[in-house]
């Protein structure tokens, strides 16, 4: 007990909470613990001081289940926005098809009514993304490999800029796909604002081992020559359905820090001085992943 502890330790405790089983509800406390000691500074015993938070418990409740449901709001009014836009599109050319007597114009209509199915289809399967848990696989993942890749999918669909990897990019614990995933999707959207100078668009992909504490950390910031970001959409950027493209569904980036957080990391975006955009995404290197790099120098 804590107060057996107290005792064994000489020293008291702080803010440890327990659950007192009442019969109803239940009641939450805040315990306390401190030693005592008579005059001739003998050990007399142990306290136990307990508060009773139980309504501060169940406020904190309200107060998380408000911000699910805010949360949830938000993302319900970024759906309906996108349905109805493309559902008044569709209904608008299926009035047109019945009225047209020219099966080409008819032919044009249809297809643009496909082209809005399929607008919904995608909108639905980058909302599952991020409204689904992740099924994570755990395993050693070689990042440099990973950004190599990264690197020949983009020059493919963006040959006008130039992507460019440089540093030191080692090896994490997680799920290669998903990783892989979310930079290329921090790549692609410096490539993007990197491309309105086509020949001199530029993207580097800088990797780096940092120590913190007596971890180290991956960091890999992703550069580019783009125009930098506004101030309004640096703010809101990783909020659901907040985009700047005219056809983006503004779930990219939510996936993305949704994909690093679950790896244990964390990722970030700032405007450089120098000018254009860099995003920093900061990975554990697990206690495995370390200890098998270790065992390899040792061997060699």
């Amino acid at each position: 007990s804590a107060l057996g502890e107290t005792l064994r330790t000489g020293e008291g405790q702080e803010n440890s909470e327990l659950f007192l089983d009442t019969g109803a509800d239940g009641v939450t406390v805040r315990a306390s613990t401190s030693i005592f000691h008579g005059q001739d500074k003998q050990v007399l015993g142990a306290l136990m001081v307990l508060t009773d938070i139980t309504a501060l418990k169940r406020l904190e409740q309200q107060i998380r289940r408000s911000d699910r449901l805010a949360s949830l709001g938000t993302l319900s009014a970024g759906m309906a926005h996108e349905f109805k836009n493309a559902l008044a599109t569709i209904s608008g050319y299926a009035q047109m098809i019945r009225g047209e007597p020219n099966p080409r114009e008819s032919s044009d209509y249809a297809e643009h009514i496909l082209e809005q199915t399929r607008t919904i289809t995608h909108v639905v399967t980058e909302f599952l993304k991020y409204a689904k848990p992740l099924d994570i696989s755990d395993e050693s993942v070689d990042l440099q490999p990973l950004v190599e890749r990264v690197i020949g999918e983009l020059q493919e669909a963006i040959p006008g800029v130039k992507v460019t990897a440089e540093g030191r990019f080692g090896q994490v614990s997680g799920d290669e796909g998903l990783l892989r995933q979310a930079i290329l999707n921090i790549a692609r959207n410096a490539a993007e604002a990197a491309s309105d100078a086509p020949g001199t668009g530029r993207v580097f992909i800088l990797g780096s081992v940092e120590a913190i504490g007596n971890n180290e950390v991956q960091q890999i910031r992703v550069v580019d020559s783009g125009p930098g970001i506004s101030a309004a959409a640096l703010e809101k950027m990783f909020r659901p359905f907040f985009t700047t493209k005219a056809h983006g569904t503004g779930l990219g980036l939510p996936v993305v820090q949704k994909i690093i957080l679950q790896h244990g990391g964390r990722v970030e975006a700032r405007n450089r001085p120098e000018g254009g955009a860099e995003f920093t995404v900061t990975l554990p290197i697990s206690q495995v992943v370390a200890e098998a790099i270790e065992s390899k120098q040792d061997r060699i």
